[in-house]
């Protein structure tokens, strides 16, 4: 998946009836300004995933591996590209 300048995703979770997990792989990051992963946290004694973090100094070959509870973004890109490969997997 290739998300080029002014590319983003919005908040959102995986189909739950469809995967268990997702994996992101970092393929290639040639110059990306912006384009920043995005998970929210749960906030604590709950299944509320609200609290959004940025996942720091991602480069290619890092992997982000989260459930399908776990609510996700992508920031938008301003430049360059972000180059991911992504899967899904079912228990």
């Amino acid at each position: 998946m290739k998300y080029k300048k002014d590319a983003f995703t919005k908040a959102h979770r995986d189909a739950q009836h469809k995967t268990d997990l997702t994996l992101i792989t970092f393929v290639s990051l040639p110059d990306l300004l912006g384009g920043e992963s995005i998970v929210f946290e749960c906030i604590e004694g709950t299944e509320n995933y609200e609290v959004p973090v940025i996942v720091p100094n991602l480069k290619a070959g890092d992997g982000l591996l989260y459930t399908s509870k776990v609510k996700h973004a992508v920031g938008k890109v301003h430049s360059g590209a972000r180059i991911v490969h992504v899967c899904w997997f079912r228990k």
